[in-house]
């Protein structure tokens, strides 16, 4: 260094590596390629490491799960967990499968691989995505998820809808010119990253349209992505649930899934209708707090309409049976 440069601080020298790791993940570059120069090997206690709520939840009943058990039981964890500094204590942001095993396992500690200085939250939630999008073992929900969470962090949306990501994938590779630029960006990003295609992540992202039932029987391996998309396709049709649970009860093909939505069958999807409407009340309690005014305001006077219909029904039925 010169003798006429000023000397670069920790706290400076942190924020450009930040900025640099950022900046390598929306060119594609691989998460571990990011860490090689600005790591310190170390193994950590257990209980120095805190897991933050945006981690994808570990299934400990998979048999995937088990597996990873019994390999680090036999070989102990050969891949370090990846954290980084918080306060007095260490933030997870690779290797939750592999911190769950060791805890089942009851052992004290894990080798980790530790990020050298502070990283803001969206720095550290961006390669949590991008290590969830190069994991081999997600399940079709969860990559689903990565790229929606990984579009909708970059896009600074909190409230962005599938619906609005996929609109802007079929634009991005049938009109790229239409597309925004800092929209193009994060899809390119997501294209370099997962060496998947857009036309893949649109077909992926379309599974998180569908209602929670049919997300966990797909997460569950009740339902595959062929069955899924035929779904998908089918959103609104009146006996969508009624062919979700018997495709789920009789292990229907992709082709019994399609028979069965173009079957006639008196009465439709009226007996689930019921239904419908409780599970949109738990859909509404789970997400009251990242709804705004202005949806609160719309989802109601669809409410007052629907309220007049039945009422009608009702009245109609009233006066004939008098």
């Amino acid at each position: 260094m010169k003798a006429d440069e000023p000397k670069e601080g920790k706290k400076s020298v942190s924020k450009r590596f930040a900025k640099e790791s950022i900046a390598n993940i929306m060119q594609g570059r691989h998460i571990t390629a990011i860490f090689d120069d600005n790591i310190q090997l170390s193994y950590l206690p257990l209980s120095s490491i805190d897991v933050e709520d945006n981690i994808r939840e570990v299934d400990i009943e998979s048999d995937s799960f088990r597996g990873l058990v019994e390999s680090i039981k036999e070989k102990d964890v050969i891949q370090p967990i990846i954290v980084c500094k918080k306060g007095d204590k260490y933030m997870l942001i690779a290797g939750a499968r592999r911190l769950a095993a060791c805890k089942a396992l009851n052992m004290s500690s894990i080798p980790a691989r530790i990020m050298k200085g502070s990283l803001s939250k969206e720095e550290v939630m961006a390669m949590q995505m991008i290590e969830n999008l190069q994991r081999e073992d997600l399940n079709p929900l969860d990559e689903a998820k990565a790229y929606y969470n990984f579009y909708k962090l970059k896009s600074g949306i909190k409230n962005i809808e599938p619906q609005e990501m996929i609109s802007n994938i079929i634009s991005y590779y049938n009109r790229p010119d239409k597309v925004k630029r800092e929209v193009a960006d994060i899809l390119s990003a997501i294209e370099k990253t997962s060496g998947k295609s857009m036309k893949y992540a649109e077909r992926l992202v379309s599974v998180l349209k569908l209602p929670v039932e049919a997300q966990e029987a797909l997460k569950n391996e009740e339902l595959n992505m062929a069955q899924a998309i035929i779904f998908v396709n089918n959103i609104n049709h009146p006996r969508f649930f009624d062919v979700l649970a018997k495709a789920i009860k009789n292990k229907l093909t992709a082709k019994g899934i399609e028979k069965a939505f173009t079957e006639k069958k008196r009465g439709g999807g009226v007996a689930f209708f019921k239904k419908r409407v409780v599970q949109f009340k738990h859909e509404v309690e789970k997400n009251k707090s990242s709804i705004s005014k202005q949806h609160a305001s719309e989802i109601l006077r669809e409410i007052d309409e629907i309220i007049k219909i039945l009422s009608e029904i009702a009245d109609k039925k009233s006066a004939s049976a008098n």
